[in-house]
C-alpha cells in the first residue's frame, strides 16, 4: 500500500476530527494514511458504496475497538471487494454484494467463509455513524435490506480419508487399499509413524549439521544469495561434496536430505550418476560445462536455530494426533508437556496438559510412553528447542499449506517452498525403504504414504500450478471438472488430523465417562463424533449388527438344517426296509407311510410294495409342488414334517426292489392327475392330521 499521508489515525485519541471525506479520490479508500484499495468509476452508487466503507474505517469502533488482527481482516475484505469489481466489470445496483458472494461461493468457499458478510457489516456501521448524504443513505440502506445472504452451512467434519476419497481416482493407483482408506484406525496409525519417522529424521540430520563445524558452516555460505549463480553453485556441491565425506554415523540419511532438497528433480538422475561413477567431486563435475539451468538449489531447512516450518508442520500434527483442538495446538508451549522420568534421568512419560481456549477449560492429552515412535519424535523435539524458546512454534500453523507437486515433470525451476523437500522425501523410495523398519516395529504399515504418493507423481498437476496456466477460469470448481487426475486443493490440515484420531479410538469410548481425553467431554462426543462421517464407528456398530443380523439369519429366520438332519438320520436307523408279506398286521399311519406292526415302538418297518412307492412318488411330487408357497404360509410345517419326511422318503425308495419301483414309476405316471392334493389343511396354516 502506498502512503498518502502521514497521519496515524489507529494511535489517535477518541476526541480526534474525523478524516475529511470530500479531500479523499472517490475512487480510493484509506486508512492509517495508506491507499488500501482503488477502483476508477463515474457511478454515484459506487461512490456511496466507497464513502460508507471511508466513514466506517474511520469510526471509533474500528480504530479502537476492534483487535488489529480483525481489522487486518476488514481491510483484506475491502482488497478482495475491489479486486473483483475490476476483474468482474460488475456494475453497482442492488445485487452487487449478493454477486460477489455468489463468485465466492463457487470458488469453492463455504457461505460462512465469504467476505459478503463483513462487507456488509462495514456498510451498516458506515451507514449509521453519520456522513452519507440523502441519496447516498437510501442506496446503502436498500443494498444492505435487499441483500440476502446465503445460510450458513453446517460444519463439515473433515478428517483424512474423506481428504483422500474426493479423488476416486487414485483407487486405481493403490487397488485394494483404497477400501483401507475408510478405516480411521488403520489410516492414523500409518500416518502417526510416517509423520513421527520423518521429524526424526529431518531433526537428527538438523543436530548432525549444527554439531559439524564444517558442513554447519559450508550449509549457512551456501543459504545466502551470492552474486554471481556460478558461485552460488559451487557452494552447493562443495556442501554436498562436504557431507558425502563425512565421518558420521548418519552421513547417509544426512546426504539423502540435503540431496532432496538441493538437488533440481530435473536434474536429480543425471546428477547421481555423475557421483557414482567419479572417484573424486562429482558434486563439482556436474557443473562443467554448464552456463545456464543450473541443477542445484539453496538449502533453506537448516539455516537458523529455529526449527522450519517443515519440521513445526510435523510436530504440529502430533499435536493434533493427541486430539488436542488445531487452534489449541498452535499455541502449546514448552511448560504444557509433564515429563516423567526415571531413575537414570531419562525420560518415560509424555503428557500435554493445555487450556481448551473454546471451552476455557483445562484438558490432558493420553500418555506417551516410551517405544511409542510419537514419544521419540516429541521428546526429540523438545529437546533441540533452543533454551530461550518456549512457545514451539514461530509460524501460524492453523492456515493452510498449497499442495504442490515437487516431481511434476512440467514444473519450472523454481526454489523449493517450505513444505517441497517434505514431499520431496515422502515420494523417495530411499526414504520409504528407511520407513519399512518403524512400519513393521509398530505394527502397521505404509498405507498413508501410497495414498498420498497418488498426488506426487509426475504427471499430476495440482492445483496452484493449473492456476497460474489458467488465470481467466482459475477456479478450484473448474479445475477439478477439467483435470482427470485432480488433487486437494491445499494440503491436508490439522482439523483432519484431530478428528481422525478421535475416530480412531471410538472402540475407546464409553457413555458418561467423567474422564475423556480428546479435548471434549463424553456427551459432545456422542453427538458430533459418533456420526456416519466417523467410519470407525460405523464399522464397529456395523460389526455388532452384523453378527446380530447373521445369527438372525442363520437360527431365526433359515430352517434348523442341523435338527432336521437329526431326525432324517434318526428315521434311518430305525427303519426297516422288508419284502410284501400277507400279514393282516399291516397299518398306515397319519402321514401315510405303510408300516409292519412290531413289538419293537421304536423300530419303524417298511413294506417294500408298488403302491408304498406309489404314495411316496406322490408325496414328494406333491411337497415339490407346494415347497416355496409352504414358506411364506407355513414354515413351521416345512421344517418340522414336509422336508424330514420327503428326505425319510427318498431313503426308503432307493431301498426298494428296481422291480417295484419301475412298476410304481409307470403307475403313478398313469394315475397322479386324478390323485387327491395332500396338503390343503396344512396351507390354510392348520396343523398336519
Amino acid at each position: 500500500m502506498k502512503k498518502i499521508s502521514s497521519k496515524q489515525y489507529a494511535v489517535s485519541s477518541d476526541n480526534d476530527a474525523k478524516l475529511d471525506i470530500a479531500l479523499i479520490s472517490t475512487s480510493t479508500i484509506v486508512f492509517n494514511g495508506e491507499v488500501v484499495a482503488e477502483h476508477e468509476t463515474e457511478s454515484i452508487r459506487f461512490r456511496a458504496i466507497r464513502k460508507a466503507i471511508q466513514i466506517a474505517l474511520n469510526s471509533n469502533w474500528f480504530i479502537h475497538i476492534l483487535k488489529e488482527e480483525t481489522r487486518a481482516n476488514y481491510l483484506a475484505v475491502i482488497i478482495a471487494f475491489y479486486e473483483w469489481l475490476v476483474q468482474s466489470g460488475t456494475d453497482p445496483s442492488f445485487s452487487i454484494i449478493k454477486s460477489f458472494e455468489t463468485d465466492e461461493i463457487n470458488s469453492g468457499l463455504k457461505p460462512q467463509s465469504t467476505k459478503a458478510r463483513k462487507l456488509i457489516s462495514l456498510l451498516k456501521k458506515g451507514l449509521y455513524e453519520g456522513g452519507l448524504n440523502v441519496e447516498e443513505f437510501r442506496f446503502v440502506k436498500e443494498l444492505c435490506r435487499k441483500t440476502r445472504l446465503v445460510k450458513y452451512e453446517p460444519p463439515e467434519a473433515v478428517n483424512l480419508g474423506q481428504w483422500f476419497a474426493k479423488h476416486q481416482w487414485i483407487r486405481n493407483h493403490i487397488g485394494d487399499d483404497y477400501q483401507r482408506l475408510a478405516s480411521p484406525k488403520r489410516l492414523m496409525s500409518s500416518f502417526v509413524v510416517t509423520v513421527a519417522a520423518t521429524l526424526i529424521t529431518l531433526l537428527r540430520v538438523r543436530k548432525s549439521v549444527r554439531e559439524n563445524k564444517d558442513v554447519s558452516q559450508r550449509y549457512l555460505d551456501s543459504s545466502k544469495a551470492q552474486t554471481s549463480p556460478r558461485k552460488t553453485q559451487k557452494l552447493v556441491s562443495d556442501l554436498l561434496l562436504s557431507v558425502s565425506q563425512s565421518n558420521d554415523i548418519r552421513s547417509a540419511e544426512i546426504l539423502n536430505v540435503i540431496e532432496m532438497e538441493c538437488i533440481k528433480r530435473s536434474h536429480e538422475t543425471r546428477v547421481k550418476k555423475i557421483v557414482s561413477s567419479s572417484s573424486g567431486n562429482g558434486y563439482g563435475k556436474v557443473l562443467e560445462g554448464i552456463n545456464s539451468d543450473y541443477p542445484y538449489y539453496r538449502p533453506i531447512l537448516f539455516v537458523s536455530e529455529e526449527f522450519s516450518k517443515a519440521e513445526q508442520l510435523l510436530m504440529y500434527f502430533l499435536l493434533c494426533n493427541l486430539a488436542i483442538q488445531p487452534t489449541d495446538a498452535n499455541n502449546i508451549t514448552r511448560s504444557n508437556f509433564s515429563i516423567k522420568y526415571n531413575k537414570q534421568g531419562k525420560p518415560r512419560l509424555i503428557r500435554v496438559e493445555y487450556l481448551k481456549g473454546r471451552g476455557n477449560s483445562y484438558h490432558e492429552t493420553p500418555l506417551l510412553r516410551v517405544g511409542e515412535i510419537a514419544f521419540e519424535a516429541i521428546e526429540l523435539y523438545l529437546s533441540l528447542l533452543p533454551p530461550d524458546h518456549n512457545k514451539l512454534f514461530s509460524e501460524n500453523m492453523v492456515d493452510s499449506f498449497i499442495l504442490s507437486n515437487p516431481n511434476y515433470a512440467g514444473r519450472r525451476s523454481t526454489p523449493p517452498n517450505n513444505t517441497s523437500t517434505l514431499f520431496k522425501l515422502w515420494s523417495d523410495s530411499t526414504f520409504s525403504e528407511t520407513l519399512k523398519g518403524q512400519f513393521r516395529k509398530h505394527n502397521t504399515d505404509d498405507l498413508f504414504l501410497k495414498a498420498f504418493d497418488c498426488f506426487m507423481q509426475p504427471d499430476i498437476e495440482t492445483f496452484n500450478f493449473w492456476q497460474k496456466n489458467n488465470t481467466e477460469k482459475g477456479l478450484y470448481v473448474e479445475y477439478l471438472s477439467r483435470v482427470e487426475k485432480n488433487c486437494p486443493q491445499s494440503l491436508f490440515t490439522g482439523t483432519h488430523v484431530k478428528n481422525t484420531s478421535v475416530y480412531s479410538r471410538t472402540d475407546k469410548y464409553r457413555d458418561k465417562d467423567l474422564i475423556n481425553t480428546n479435548s471434549h467431554s463424553s456427551l459432545t462426543e456422542k453427538l458430533s463424533y459418533m456420526t456416519d462421517n466417523n467410519k470407525e464407528w460405523v464399522n464397529q456398530v456395523g460389526r455388532i449388527t452384523r453378527m446380530v443380523m447373521t445369527d438372525i439369519e442363520l437360527h431365526a429366520f433359515s430352517p434348523n438344517i442341523v435338527g432336521m438332519e437329526a431326525e432324517v438320520q434318526d428315521l434311518r436307523l430305525k427303519t426297516k426296509i422288508i419284502a410284501e408279506q400277507g400279514d393282516e398286521s399291516v397299518k398306515v399311519n397319519q402321514i401315510n407311510k405303510v408300516i409292519q406292526g412290531t413289538s419293537l415302538e421304536d423300530n419303524v418297518i417298511v413294506i417294500d410294495s408298488v403302491d408304498n412307492a406309489v404314495l411316496m412318488l406322490h408325496y414328494i411330487e406333491q411337497a415339490e409342488s407346494y415347497y416355496k408357497t409352504f414358506v411364506e404360509v407355513n414354515p413351521e410345517f416345512l421344517e418340522s414334517h414336509l422336508l424330514i419326511n420327503v428326505e425319510w422318503m427318498y431313503h426308503c425308495l432307493e431301498q426298494f426292489a428296481p422291480k417295484n419301483l419301475k412298476e410304481a414309476s409307470l403307475k403313478f405316471g398313469k394315475i397322479k392327475s386324478v390323485l387327491p392334493s395332500l396338503f390343503e389343511h396344512e396351507l390354510a396354516k392348520g396343523v398336519s392330521i
